[in-house]
């Protein structure tokens, strides 16, 4: 995938490519696909650390989490995973 192989050299570019497939998954609106969210999260994390942004990776979650508040399996997940 093209997103992982900008995450190696220009972790920038390769955020909004992981923001938009979580938000894809989100909308398939199951239990796998609120998992893979969570784990491209988990990724997108690293990749806001990696571009010494931890503060916008904070504010992104903060959005995703208001925005699906409602999904309670979606906000398990991420609070499962210490999002």
């Amino acid at each position: 995938m093209l997103a992982e192989q900008r995450a190696t050299t220009d972790p920038d570019d390769a955020i909004g490519v992981y923001q938009r497939l979580a938000e894809s998954a989100i909308g398939q609106g199951t239990k796998a696909a609120y998992q893979e969210a969570a784990g491209l999260a988990e990724r997108i994390g690293d990749l806001y650390r990696r571009a010494d942004r931890p503060g916008a990776f904070q504010a992104w979650l903060d959005g995703l989490r208001a925005r699906h508040r409602r999904k309670r399996n979606l906000v398990a997940e991420l609070d499962r995973r210490g999002l």
